[in-house]
């Protein structure tokens, strides 16, 4: 398993990444060895890609992170990965070839659009919560947004799956396209979409 930090030099991460591993070995998904990739070994990128099982790609700042995935030419290497590819939160939002990544206080971005990995052409805004969200991001930023780059606001708990033939949704998730938002899963069903016609069924 290779845990890919969001910040080439965070003390954290290590935590982080060992109660990703430790919850992941609770549902019976256990590995052997666990390394972080971060700004102190990224020199080894190209070889723990060509090894992972699993690469498992941190939260945390989405544009800080990108900078260093483009400092290890992780956009290149990730590409040897024979393994299982997760992305959580700003891991996910890199995941994509064109990330849109909408401006919160959280994030040092001066810009919402940049090249990502290319591994996938969805793109999303995590952590959404329908009843806490700010009326006015939403109005103001998230729907004007939405005419440029089309993406998907997923909630926490909820996630998504591209195998490379189409892309399932599992949980509750908003689309944001042409200035409009609707609801297009819910908990306890999936969302079928890409290579085949979109399906919803319950799980």
């Amino acid at each position: 398993m290779v845990f890919v930090a969001s910040s080439p030099f965070y003390e954290g991460t290590s935590t982080y990444a060992e109660l990703t591993r430790s919850s992941l070995s609770l549902s019976g998904i256990r590995f052997s060895r666990m390394i972080v990739l971060d700004g102190r070994n990224m020199s080894s990128c190209r070889q723990l890609m060509e090894k992972a099982d699993l690469v498992f790609l941190a939260g945390g700042d989405t544009w800080m992170q990108m900078k260093l995935f483009e400092n290890m030419d992780l956009r290149k290497h990730i590409t040897r990965c024979k393994g299982v590819i997760v992305g959580q939160s700003a891991g996910a939002l890199n995941l994509a070839t064109d990330v849109y990544c909408s401006p919160t206080p959280e994030e040092t971005a001066t810009k919402k659009y940049w090249k990502g990995l290319g591994l996938t052409e969805i793109n999303i805004e995590p952590h959404f919560n329908k009843n806490m969200s700010d009326k006015d991001f939403v109005e103001k930023v998230l729907l004007p947004d939405s005419k440029n780059q089309p993406f998907l606001a997923i909630t926490d708990g909820s996630y998504i799956v591209d195998d490379g033939e189409k892309q399932t949704i599992y949980g509750e998730t908003y689309l944001f396209s042409k200035g409009e938002m609707k609801q297009i899963c819910t908990n306890g069903k999936t969302l079928e979409f890409g290579g085949s016609k979109t399906t919803e069924k319950q799980k």
